[in-house]
C-alpha cells in the first residue's frame, strides 16, 4: 500500500486476474498516477504471461515430486524383490543345513543315549557338540524368520527361552566395540504371541540400538521381567488395561534422539539414516507388531546419553497344549518291535535315523530313493507298520509317496520329516491325512515318542 500522503496523487487503481488453465494464481493491482495512460490489453497480457510462468513452475515442481516418488517406489520394489530372493535362498539353505544338522544331532544322540556312560570323560565333549548343533538349529530359524511371508499362528508361549536364544544370536552379530548384557527373568508368565514376530521385534530394536552406537561403541541391554499395571499407571497409555504384563526393555548408550525425532520414530518411512542405509520401516513395523499382540511400546531418549524402548505384552492364564519341557528331559525312550519303512534322499541321514530306530528295537527298511521305497511297499504292504519319509525328494515327493501307499494300503500311518517347507504346514499336512509332520532336525527323544504314539494309535 502507498503512504497516505501519496494516495491523493493517484488517479485510479487497475487490477487484472492472473489465471491459466482455469487455475487462479492471484491478482495484480497497479496504481496509476495522474496524467499516465496504461494499456489495459498489454497489462492483461503481462498478467497472463506471469500466470503461465507460475503454472509452468508449478507443473515442473509436480513432475519433480512425481519423479522422486517414482524413484522411491522403485527403490522399495527393488528392496522387496531382494528380500524375496533372500527368503527363497534362506529356505533352500535351511533345507540342506537342517539335513546336515539331523545327521550331527542323530549320531551324537546315538552315542549319548546308548553308548557313552554317564561317568565317561568323553560325555562332556559330546554334550558340547549337541549344544553347538542346537545353537546352529536356532540360527537356521533366525534365517527363516525373514523368509516367512505368511501370518504365523499366535499361541500361549513362554518368551524368556526364546529371547535368551535371540540374544545369543544378536551377540554374535555385534561388533566388538558394542557390549551386550541381559537380565531375563525365568519366571515370566505366558503371553499369546507369534514367536517369529517377537524375534523380529527384538532384532529390529537391537539393530537400531547398534546403529546408534556404531561410531563410538557402547552398551546394549536387554531386560525381561514381570510388571503389574494399575489404573494410575495407565494415564499415559491409551490402549492398555489394568493387569499383569511381560515387559521387554532394550536400552542403548548411543547418540540418543531429540524430542522432534522421538515424536516421529514410529512413522512409516521416517529415518535418520543416510540414503541407502535403511528403509525407515523398522520401528513402524515393530509398533504394528506390538499392537497386533495387544501390547504397547514406549520410547524414551536423551540426546548424547542413549535411548530406551519398553514393550508391554499382556500375560495370559491359558495353557499350552504341548509339553513345555525340553525333549532331552523325556526319559526313558520308548521303543518297539514293529517294522518301519524309512525314506530320505540323504544317505548319511538315513544311516543315523536307522541306527537310532534299530537301537530302539524296531525293524527298519531304509531307502534313499522314493521309487524304490514304493516298490518295496508294493511287494509287501502288510509287512510295514509305519512309513517315515522326507518331503522334498527326486522322483516321488513325500506327498506323492503318501498318496501312493494309501492307495495300496489305506490307513497305514505316514509321518513326514522335512528340512524346510513354506507351502506345507503341519495343519495342512494333517488335513490331507498325514499322521504327523515334524520339521528337521529331529531329536531322538521327539522321534521315539512320536513313533510310539502313532503306532499305538494305529492299533486302537
Amino acid at each position: 500500500a502507498l503512504p497516505i500522503w501519496e494516495q491523493d496523487r493517484l488517479q485510479e487503481a487497475m487490477s487484472v486476474r492472473m489465471s491459466c488453465d482455469d487455475r487462479i494464481f492471484g491478482v495484480i493491482t497497479v496504481y496509476v498516477p495522474p496524467r499516465l495512460t496504461v494499456d489495459r490489453a498489454l497489462f492483461a497480457e503481462v498478467a497472463d504471461d506471469l500466470a503461465f510462468a507460475l503454472h509452468h513452475m508449478e507443473q515442473e515442481e509436480m513432475r519433480h515430486q512425481e519423479r522422486k516418488e517414482r524413484k522411491r517406489l522403485e527403490s522399495r520394489l527393488r528392496h522387496v524383490e531382494k528380500m524375496e530372493a533372500i527368503g527363497t535362498m534362506a529356505g533352500g539353505i535351511a533345507h540342506d543345513f537342517n539335513n546336515i544338522l539331523s545327521v550331527i544331532i542323530g549320531q551324537a544322540q546315538l552315542l549319548e543315549i546308548f553308548d557313552i556312560p554317564e561317568e565317561s570323560p568323553v560325555r562332556s565333549g559330546l554334550e558340547e557338540i549337541l549344544s553347538a548343533a542346537n545353537r546352529a538349529r536356532t540360527l537356521v530359524q533366525q534365517m527363516l524368520t525373514f523368509s516367512r511371508r505368511k501370518e504365523e499362528k499366535k499361541e500361549p508361549v513362554y518368551l524368556s527361552p526364546l529371547i535368551k536364544e535371540t540374544v545369543k544370536f544378536i551377540r554374535s552379530s555385534l561388533p566388538s566395540t558394542i557390549r551386550i548384557r541381559s537380565s531375563i527373568a525365568d519366571d515370566t508368565g505366558m503371553v499369546i504371541a507369534d514367536p517369529t514376530q517377537i524375534q523380529q521385534i527384538l532384532l529390529n530394536l537391537c539393530a537400531n540400538a547398534a546403529h546408534a552406537m556404531e561410531a563410538t561403541g557402547g552398551l546394549l541391554r536387554v531386560d525381561v521381567d514381570n510388571t503389574e499395571l494399575a489404573e494410575p499407571d495407565l494415564r499415559e497409555w491409551d490402549d492398555l488395561s489394568p493387569g499383569r504384563y511381560l515387559r521387554l526393555t532394550v536400552t542403548d548408550s548411543g547418540t540418543g534422539m531429540t524430542p522432534d525425532v522421538l515424536q516421529r520414530i514410529f512413522d512409516p518411512y521416517f529415518t535418520t539414516r543416510g540414503a541407502g542405509e535403511g528403509t525407515g520401516l523398522g520401528l513402524s513395523v515393530v509398533h504394528g507388531m506390538v499392537r497386533e499382540h495387544g501390547g504397547a511400546i514406549r520410547a524414551e531418549s536423551v540426546p548424547g546419553r542413549g535411548s530406551r524402548f519398553s514393550i508391554y505384552l499382556p500375560q495370559t492364564t491359558a495353557s499350552r497344549t504341548e509339553s513345555v519341557l525340553p525333549a532331552s528331559e523325556i526319559r526313558p525312550l520308548p521303543g518297539g518291535h514293529e517294522h518301519i519303512l524309512l525314506v530320505d534322499d540323504e544317505p548319511a541321514l538315513v544311516r543315523a535315523v536307522q541306527a537310532i530306530l534299530i537301537r530302539l528295537g524296531y525293524r527298519v527298511t531304509a531307502k534313499t530313493k522314493s521309487a524304490e521305497a514304493l516298490a518295496a511297499f508294493r511287494n509287501e504292504p502288510a509287512a510295514f507298520d509305519l512309513v517315515i519319509t522326507d518331503l522334498t525328494m527326486p522322483g516321488l515327493t513325500g506327498i506323492e509317496l503318501f498318496h501312493a501307499v494309501q492307495k495300496i494300503r489305506e490307513g497305514i500311518p505316514v509321518m513326514i520329516c522335512t528340512g524346510f517347507s513354506e507351502k506345507l504346514t503341519r495343519e495342512a499336512a494333517l488335513g490331507i491325512g498325514l499322521s504327523e509332520f515334524i520339521p528337521k532336525p529331529v531329536d531322538a527323544d521327539q522321534l521315539a515318542v512320536t513313533i510310539r504314539r502313532l503306532l499305538d494309535k494305529s492299533v486302537q
